[in-house]
Protein backbone atom coordinates (compact mmCIF):
# COMPACT_ATOMS: atom_id res chain seq x y z
CA UNK A 1 0.00 0.00 0.00
CA UNK A 2 1.32 3.14 -0.93
CA UNK A 3 0.85 6.59 1.13
CA UNK A 4 0.42 9.75 0.01
CA UNK A 5 2.07 11.79 1.88
CA UNK A 6 5.11 9.82 4.28
CA UNK A 7 4.04 7.86 7.24
CA UNK A 8 6.17 8.82 10.06
CA UNK A 9 6.44 6.71 13.79
CA UNK A 10 5.89 8.41 16.86
CA UNK A 11 7.99 6.75 19.86
CA UNK A 12 7.81 8.05 23.36
CA UNK A 13 8.78 7.22 26.61
CA UNK A 14 6.16 7.77 29.18
CA UNK A 15 2.62 8.14 29.85
CA UNK A 16 0.49 8.99 26.39
CA UNK A 17 -3.51 9.59 26.59
CA UNK A 18 -6.19 10.17 24.25
CA UNK A 19 -9.56 11.58 25.20
CA UNK A 20 -12.15 13.81 23.64
CA UNK A 21 -11.75 16.27 26.67
CA UNK A 22 -8.28 17.60 27.98
CA UNK A 23 -8.64 16.99 31.99
CA UNK A 24 -9.37 13.21 31.01
CA UNK A 25 -6.41 13.11 29.41
CA UNK A 26 -5.03 14.61 32.11
CA UNK A 27 -6.48 12.43 34.35
CA UNK A 28 -5.19 9.50 32.72
CA UNK A 29 -1.57 10.66 32.26
CA UNK A 30 -1.51 11.10 35.75
CA UNK A 31 -2.45 7.42 36.66
CA UNK A 32 -0.04 5.84 34.16
CA UNK A 33 2.64 8.20 35.18
CA UNK A 34 1.95 7.40 38.68
CA UNK A 35 2.48 4.01 38.39
CA UNK A 36 -1.10 2.69 37.13
CA UNK A 37 -1.21 0.83 33.87
CA UNK A 38 -3.56 1.37 30.44
CA UNK A 39 -6.06 0.13 32.21
CA UNK A 40 -6.29 2.25 34.90
CA UNK A 41 -5.61 5.19 32.95
CA UNK A 42 -8.42 4.28 30.89
CA UNK A 43 -10.92 4.10 34.11
CA UNK A 44 -9.95 7.26 34.91
CA UNK A 45 -10.78 9.02 31.88
CA UNK A 46 -13.73 7.75 32.10
CA UNK A 47 -14.76 8.51 35.01
CA UNK A 48 -13.62 12.46 34.18
CA UNK A 49 -14.99 12.30 30.98
CA UNK A 50 -18.54 11.19 32.68
CA UNK A 51 -17.97 14.65 34.52
CA UNK A 52 -16.99 16.72 32.51
CA UNK A 53 -19.19 16.25 29.36
CA UNK A 54 -22.26 14.40 30.50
Amino acid sequence: MTYPVPVRTARGFGAMAVAPHELSALAAIAIIAGGGNAVDGAIAANAVQGTVAP
